[in-house]
């Protein structure tokens, strides 16, 4: 994506385009791109994919290695021209009931003498296959923030991201820090957050991608300073193609019950989370939209802004930006 490309969300009043052209330049594209992932998956892919993600996967989630499996979700988003690259979103689906939540990663893979090789996001590989990568499988401000997100987590206690919703308006925390995956499962990076008009938006200017292979109730943006934020349970969530350029406070979804990748939701809200790439980072000690949090047991804990605390379930959040 070239530098003079509009961001998601910006205003694009008085620009006057040949929509028809357009349009049909568009279905040709994402039909080549539906035949290139196509071909991809039923060449060895899916499987090779999948097999990445049993190796990477949290074992501590109680799940075997058959009923992981089973619920592997490989979502080829760009593939090269000669099918021998491609990139896209892979997740282990969590099962559908309270206490789980889904694992998810981009992946870069590389067919080469008739076998893929697939680097998950984290590991080695895919730092090494993202920047091997053609422009047209993972362009060049994809790699740079890629090589961004990964190393040790960051020491400040600023994250320099806002909380998901509107600056100026409060929501409350119906969770404090807790795991994203079980709710138990450290570190505690995760938060509960519901109110307003339920409009839930980016925490800060990044990439955007979706998860799940339905494309609904789980978004990941990857921000610039080397944080990634996550976004489950979302409903009516916008669906741009996968790495869009995305400006901080544009409009995701709005919260939901939303569980195409797994897990359980009671009552309206946005299961929010803080990575460093694709790994959960502690909130504790970390500031966001003005306030700073402090974890105590699982979903409790508080959140800080100058000398006003403020506790789960009903603590409510002025976002400060």
């Amino acid at each position: 994506m070239n530098s003079n490309s509009r961001e998601f969300g910006e205003d694009r009043s008085g620009i006057i385009r040949p929509l028809t052209v357009m349009g049909l330049a568009a279905i040709g594209l994402l039909a080549l791109a539906a035949s290139g992932a196509a071909a991809a998956t039923s060449d060895g892919l899916e499987a090779a994919v999948t097999n990445a993600m049993l190796q990477e996967g949290d074992s501590a989630r109680g799940l075997s290695v058959s009923e992981k499996q089973e619920r592997t979700q490989t979502n080829v988003e760009r593939t090269s021209e000669d099918n021998k690259w491609a990139f896209g979103t892979a997740v282990i689906e969590a099962p559908k009931k309270e206490g789980y939540y889904p694992e998810g990663w981009l992946f870069v893979a590389q067919k080469s003498g008739g076998t893929w090789k697939v680097g998950l996001e984290g590991t080695p590989e895919f730092s090494t296959l993202a920047e091997d990568a053609p422009d047209s499988v993972v362009d060049d401000g994809e790699k740079e923030m890629f090589s961004r997100s990964g190393g040790l987590e960051l020491q400040s206690t600023s994250t320099g991201l806002q909380l998901p919703w509107k600056r100026g308006v409060r929501w409350k925390m119906s969770g404090g820090p807790h795991g994203w995956s079980t709710g138990y499962d450290r570190p505690y990076s995760a938060l509960d957050l519901t109110g307003g008009s339920g409009k839930v938006r980016a925490a800060g200017r990044g990439r955007v991608y979706t998860m799940c292979s339905t494309n609904r109730g789980w978004i990941r943006v990857y921000h610039p300073n080397g944080y990634s934020t996550d976004y489950y349970h979302l409903r009516k969530n916008i669906k741009p193609r996968d790495g869009r350029r995305i400006r901080a406070g544009a409009f995701l979804g709005y919260t939901g019950t939303d569980v195409s990748c797994g897990g359980s939701a009671s009552g309206r809200h946005v299961h929010f989370a803080l990575l460093r790439g694709d790994r959960h980072v502690a909130l504790d000690n970390k500031t966001i939209g003005g306030w700073t949090f402090q974890q105590g047991a699982a979903y409790k804990g508080y959140a800080k802004h100058k000398t006003i605390k403020r506790f789960p379930p009903n603590g409510l959040l002025r976002n400060y930006g």
